[in-house]
């Protein structure tokens, strides 16, 4: 094994690094890039690379066929301080990066500029959602801008085991600056990538943690990386969304702030109009009834009993 410390910044204390991990098989083969932890509260990701991580330097490198490299502690800032952010500033919606700007710009910039040099073939970014969702790939919207990227990133995320789906609408996902995330930036760098989302949110259960790794056995297998008999891992998340089939919605904002008593599970299926839950005040009141904008699945309830006015407690998988 291999470890890559590549300075971000120079600081009173010394330097500040990132650390990517490198194995390389005896023969030739792609080159897969993992990154976990860039938002430093979402442990799910990183528990599960450490768990796909531990078995995969098992198998011995005249069996692998290219190379795997992963950058398990993208934010190690914010994992320390069990934060989102970086000085107020999201590493993943700082893409491309600036190597003279602020500490997430310099981080974005270090991580998109190694993979560059590295010369990855694919690049998967492993995120938590909070324990109350369904996993999922994301396939982000510039891919309509590169029609053979976006085929060949819709092949390879066919192959993680889970269900997947396009991001939010180009007007959301703009306003959501998701066109600088990782995901995004490596595709307008002419490298396949996509994100993976996972139950869990700031603690790491092993269900979240199962899921990245099972998924990640099914991309090493699936890439020839290294090849075994052993049938590929499957959740149940594929057979309902399948590939492309649907994408990211918003749901309903709460008008009213208290105590939500939600009505539908993660996953379920919910027709247009559909009470999904109900807001009730401090006399147990129901004060609003919060309904399904349109038919489709359930993909994340909020992780909260108390709301505020504005909040979206619901997101949505709704058919292409």
């Amino acid at each position: 094994m291999r470890m890559h410390k590549v300075v971000v910044a120079e600081t009173l204390l010394g330097d500040f690094t990132l650390k990517f991990l490198e194995i390389k098989g005896k023969k030739d083969g792609p080159t897969l890039g993992i990154v976990s932890g860039i938002h430093g509260h979402e442990l799910s990701s990183i528990g599960g690379l450490i768990e796909f991580w531990e078995e995969f330097i098992a198998v011995k490198h005249r069996n692998i066929a290219g190379r795997v490299i992963i950058l398990p502690f993208a934010n190690p800032l914010g994992l320390m301080l069990m934060e989102r952010e970086v000085e107020e500033n999201d590493p993943n919606r700082s893409f491309p990066g600036n190597p003279k700007g602020a500490l997430a710009d310099r981080m974005a910039y270090s991580i998109l500029s190694f993979f560059k040099k590295e010369k990855v073939d694919l690049v998967i970014d492993i995120h938590t959602m909070n324990p109350l969702s369904v996993p999922h790939i994301i396939i982000d919207q510039n891919c309509v801008y590169f029609p053979e990227i976006k085929s060949k990133t819709l092949s390879l995320a066919d192959m993680f085991g889970i269900g997947v789906v396009i991001d939010f609408p180009y007007f959301e996902y703009k306003k959501e600056k998701l066109d600088s995330s990782l995901t995004a930036q490596m595709i307008e760098h002419g490298i396949p990538s996509f994100t993976v989302e996972v139950p869990g949110e700031n603690y790491s259960p092993s269900c979240g943690e199962k899921i990245v790794s099972s998924g990640l056995w099914n991309m090493v297998r699936g890439l020839g990386i290294i090849k075994d008999r052993k049938p590929d891992w499957r959740h149940f998340s594929k057979e309902t969304l399948g590939t492309d089939s649907f994408s990211y919605f918003l749901g309903p904002v709460a008008e009213h702030a208290g105590f939500l008593k939600r009505l539908v599970e993660p996953g379920e299926k919910v027709l247009t109009g559909q009470i999904l839950g109900e807001i009730r005040d401090s006399s147990c009141a129901v004060t609003e009834q919060i309904k399904a904008l349109r038919q489709g699945y359930i993909a994340d309830i909020i992780n909260a009993s108390i709301i505020s006015a504005g909040e979206r407690p619901f997101t949505f998988f709704v058919q292409n």
